[in-house]
Order: structure tokens, then sequence, then C-alpha cells
């Protein structure tokens, strides 16, 4: 299985200290890119450059992905440290990471290696609320639905989009 060498200090103290360092040194990035990211209603391209090279898009990812893996409390100390910045920065970096991590959690060994390919984080955006349907047919599933949103859409590196799929008797 592939991945990114941890990261951050699997101590609960160490690891908030350590992301809260990171939101520090991605602040001056995320301020003078505000108007853009406002503008463009959407991250700036160096604001997520920013997020991906200090960490950030990985508060909720699996250490042995080399993930932070964020306990709930620290997770919202850190969205509270960039939501004290840019709430908008802060939803992007919540959402990317949340999609990200439980996909990442979630998936197969086989996926983990296409995702991780080239040893760099994968942005994900999607939703997590199944809104659509699975249908197996020969060869694999057709899928229909209208998800409502996609945050992060347009800084993604992939699209995860839940699905029941009623003949299964599960999620897709």
């Amino acid at each position: 299985m592939a991945g990114v060498n941890p990261r951050f200090p699997t101590g609960r103290h160490a690891k908030r200290q350590a992301l809260l360092a990171a939101v520090d040194s991605v602040r001056d990035v995320i301020v003078a890119h505000i108007d853009e990211t406002e503008e463009g209603r959407t991250l700036a391209p160096a604001v997520v450059e920013a997020f991906r090279d200090s960490g950030l898009f990985s508060l909720k990812l699996p250490e042995v992905l080399g993930g932070a893996e964020a306990d709930p409390v620290v997770q919202m100390d850190v969205i509270e440290a960039v939501t004290l910045i840019d709430p908008g920065a802060a939803w992007s970096m919540f959402i990317t990471g949340a999609v990200t991590g439980a996909v990442s959690a979630n998936a197969p060994d086989e996926l983990i290696d296409i995702l991780f390919e080239d040893g760099r984080f994968p942005c994900m955006a999607g939703t997590l609320k199944p809104d659509g349907l699975a249908r197996p047919v020969e060869g694999g599933f057709r899928v229909s639905g209208r998800w409502g949103w996609g945050s992060g859409i347009r800084h993604a590196d992939y699209v995860s989009a839940l699905v029941l799929c009623p003949e299964l008797k599960t999620l897709v």
C-alpha cells in the first residue's frame, strides 16, 4: 500500500502544537490571497498549495497514510485558528480534509496506491451525503443522482460522491 511518510508527531499535545504552527506558517499566504479567494469563490491556488504543503489538508487523514489523524478537539482548535484568519479558507480546508480522510480511511489498498501514487496528498472534494443511486449493470454500476454541492471541487484531484445501492443494501 502506498502512502506518504508521517509528518506530524503522534502525541496529542505535540500534534496540536505542530498543527497550530502549520496554521501560523500559512497565515500570510491566506491573508495575501483573501480577495482572490473571495472573488473566485474558491481557494486561490497559492492557498491550496500552502494547505497541501503544510499538511493542514491532512488533518483527518489516517497516520498510516502520512496524515495528522487529529482527534476531534485538536481538529476544532486547528479549524478555529484558520477561521480567525479567513472563514472561507477554513471551510475549504475542513471539507477537503474530511472528504479525503473519509475516502482514504475506507479505501482498499489498490485505490490508496492510485490516490497516493506520486507521494503527494490527494485533494478530494465531494459530499458525504448519499444523493444518488447505483444500479448494478454488466461490468459495474450505472450511477444517477443530483448532488447539491461539492465544496473544494475546483481544486480537487478527485471527486467523491456517495450513492445508495438498494440491490446490495449498501453505500457505494
